[in-house]
This record gives structure tokens, sequence and C-alpha cells, in this order.
């Protein structure tokens, strides 16, 4: 019994960190095209949020505007992509 909890923990923690952030389409403040990034959890870190972004712009890169902290380990970083040069 005290086997099968563990593996049932180890699978819903594995599953938690192949989930990816969330991410919302939004406009930053100053009219740009941007993203909320939401990757909260015990289980992630600030690492999977900026993953996320530079995935999501590619090598352009990307502008943060904000990085915030929750309660309960609710993290949300908002980017917009840079411009190609």
């Amino acid at each position: 019994m005290k086997n099968i909890s563990l593996l049932l923990l180890t699978l819903s923690l594995t599953a938690c960190l192949q989930t990816p952030p969330k991410v919302t389409n939004i406009n930053t403040k100053d009219g740009k095209a941007g993203y909320a990034i939401r990757c909260g959890g015990s289980a992630r870190s600030w690492a999977q949020c900026f993953e996320r972004a530079s995935e999501l712009c590619g090598a352009n890169g990307y502008k943060q505007y904000a990085k915030n902290t929750g309660r309960d380990y609710e993290r949300s970083l908002i980017i917009a992509c840079k411009d190609a040069q």
C-alpha cells in the first residue's frame, strides 16, 4: 500500500511538471500585443515561466513588463516579444 501511494504521488508531480504554463494574450500598458504567463504551483519555478517566454518569442527575445509572486506559489510574468531587428 505504501508503494502504491508513493507511485501515485510521483505520477501526479510528474504530470504537474509536464503541463506547460498557462499563456493568455494581452495588451501591455504601452499598447503592444503581449502575453501573461502563469506558472504557479510548488512543483514549478520561475525557470518554467522564462523558458515559455523564450519559446513564445523565439530568437528576437522579449521585454519583461512585470514579474509577480502571489500566495500559494502563484507566479505570473507579463512580456511582449521584441520586434525583429
